[in-house]
């Protein structure tokens, strides 16, 4: 039997891997092992539950895809809590529960790819705890199959004005409601923006004089330049600078962006901007964004909106510089535009700098807890190297939000190979929270040998 560590993190007894193949018995003992704490309730799910394959032949799932049923479930979960629901255990999810963050996740214009994939994890989740959801898909959850339905071409457009939404007048009711939420719909307005990158937003860096620079907020990172095309532009970036803290943020003094995005939804749902009351979203101004740009570009509207059809070299010129602006063009397109992709560059290089400097010191927990795994090698093996590796998107530095931070571990033989030999579900744990005390994040580890050859990966130079 183990003994209680002294530190706050909680020691239990572990399962062995493979263990326990019902997903249901370890969803029992993870709620004993972690009561009303439903981070590490996943944590430990996860870690130990090798999740089988539901079509085909017998096998386990990718490391990749265990990734996604990590992120669904903890996306679930957070989408509950942002509407005041706290969960904490597993157990007390409810099919309700399903509803809402469906509700929620179409008001805010996810995409049908995402919806799909979040349902096929959550129904498997609802199975695990013994409460199978009624729903045999996502579309059974949204107002309409089409919102859950995959295409990349628009047939009825999402802006504002083309939904008689008086945009202007939306603006002044949420600005009357809260000054902050409503510069951040202004800027959502007149640049594009999508929620993040408003709340995110500093105008002293980003306001370089016929253009903006975003990167703060931006999706995967991409930064982007938004030329000024229109003087309500200008007025609205102005309006941004006297707004400003002195830090150069947009929010109160001590406010972090979540908490800031959080109490900007809040004042659009007290304002009844979503699709239910409205049949827009924030999203949409995005939209309306394009559409104004497009016209701007090409002198017409855009095929989604108009009956006339652009002449094909008008209409990609068009298509090209809107796809620039919204910052869904490819990454070498973008780093011709003013250094914005270096700068991204450097803020993902910064994060892996971070995580390495976190757990690579001499006085970490990690380098400590991977020390005594080595010093405790037999003799038969004791050639062998312990190698750590950050796993999933934040090997590329890509910093995720209020997720577990995954990583895995393995012995390697000194030209370089895996070896044969595996690390315990006991050592696995053991590295699994040494990182969770360095980094003050919820860790999910995994062993090395599952994880894909060509999956990215970031070794941390353990100084063993």
């Amino acid at each position: 039997m183990q003994t209680k560590s002294k530190s706050p993190q909680k020691t239990v007894k572990k399962p062995a891997l493979l263990e326990i193949e019902d997903g249901r018995a370890l969803i029992e003992r993870a709620t004993r092992e972690w009561p009303n704490n439903i981070a590490g309730q996943i944590s430990f799910f996860f870690s130990y539950y090798r999740i089988p394959a539901s079509k085909g032949r017998k096998r386990s799932v990718s490391s990749a895809t265990t990734k996604k049923y990590v992120y669904a479930i903890h996306a679930l979960i957070n989408t509950l809590s942002d509407v005041g629901i706290k969960i904490n255990n597993l157990t007390q999810l409810t099919h309700r529960h399903v509803k809402i963050v469906y509700e929620q996740w179409e008001a805010n214009d996810t995409s049908a790819s995402t919806l799909t994939t979040y349902f096929s994890c959550i129904k498997r989740l609802y199975q695990w705890i013994d409460n199978p959801l009624p729903q045999k898909s996502a579309s059974e959850l949204v107002s309409s199959k089409k919102v859950t339905r995959r295409t990349r071409i628009a047939t009825k457009s999402k802006a504002w004005s083309e939904n008689g939404v008086d945009i202007q007048a939306v603006i002044d009711k949420v600005t009357a409601l809260n000054a902050f939420a409503g510069l951040y719909l202004e800027l959502c307005m007149a640049f594009g923006l999508r929620a993040l990158e408003a709340v995110s937003l500093k105008p002293a860096d980003s306001d370089k004089g016929e253009y903006l620079l975003v990167i703060l907020g931006s999706k995967g990172g991409r930064g982007r330049t938004v030329p000024y095309t229109t003087e309500y532009q200008r007025q609205v970036i102005q309006k941004a600078h006297a707004m400003a803290s002195p830090s150069g943020t947009l929010r109160p003094r001590g406010w972090k962006v979540t908490r800031a995005q959080n109490s900007f939804y809040y004042y659009l749902r007290v304002a009844g901007v979503n699709m239910r009351e409205m049949g827009v979203t924030t999203h949409g101004l995005r939209h309306e964004y394009a559409a104004t740009l497009y016209e701007q570009v090409s002198g017409d509207k855009p095929p989604v909106i108009g009956d006339k059809v652009p002449e094909k070299g008008t209409d990609q010129k068009a298509r090209a510089v809107v796809t620039e602006a919204l910052g869904h063009s490819r990454l070498d397109i973008t780093s011709a535009y003013l250094g914005s992709v270096p700068a991204m560059s450097r803020e993902r290089k910064k994060h892996l700098a971070l995580l390495n400097s976190q757990l690579t010191s001499q006085d970490s927990h990690l380098v400590r807890a991977a020390m005594a795994l080595q010093s405790n090698l037999s003799k038969g093996h004791a050639d062998l190297d312990l190698r750590v590796y950050i796993t999933g998107v934040e090997a590329n530095g890509q910093l995720m939000q209020g997720m577990p931070l995954l990583t895995c571990a393995g012995w390697f033989l000194p030209n370089g190979l895996r070896s044969n030999t595996a690390l315990t579900s006991d050592q696995l744990r053991g590295l699994e929270e040494a990182i969770a005390k360095d980094t003050s994040r919820r860790c999910v580890m995994q062993s090395e040998s599952i994880i894909l050859q060509d999956e990215d990966r970031f070794e941390l130079m353990l100084p063993l």
